[in-house]
């Protein structure tokens, strides 16, 4: 798979965004679930424009990287987002332990603050 769109998809309509390849960032509370997901073009796109990836010298227009698999690196970055460290947590809770925090520190709805 390549990291942009194919001119076929572009042209006739049939682009990968039915699949979710293209959809954004996007965080939201669905039933009883908070869904969170990033189309896998998206995160390549994202990852070829890192700039702690820069080398310092090519220009804005080069890609820092070039991801040649979109779907082998969507995996690797999946695995690297559930890698648990010793004492169990995983870039995931750590960033909704950091969510929760910030939405209790603002005031927000549903909590109790006087508990």
């Amino acid at each position: 798979m390549e990291n942009a769109l194919s001119n076929n998809e572009a042209s006739n309509g049939t682009s990968a965004l039915s699949a979710g390849l293209c959809l954004p960032l996007r965080c939201k509370a669905v039933g009883g679930d908070i869904d969170m997901g990033i189309g896998m073009r998206v995160l390549c796109f994202a990852a070829e424009q890192h700039p702690d990836l820069w080398d310092g010298k090519s220009p804005a227009s080069v890609p820092v990287v070039k991801i040649t698999d979109v779907q082998t690196f969507a995996l690797e970055v999946a695995d690297v987002i559930n890698d648990e460290a010793e004492d169990g947590s995983t870039l995931l809770t750590r960033m909704l332990d950091e969510a929760i925090r910030k939405a209790v520190e603002r005031g927000c709805e549903g909590v109790d603050h006087e508990a």
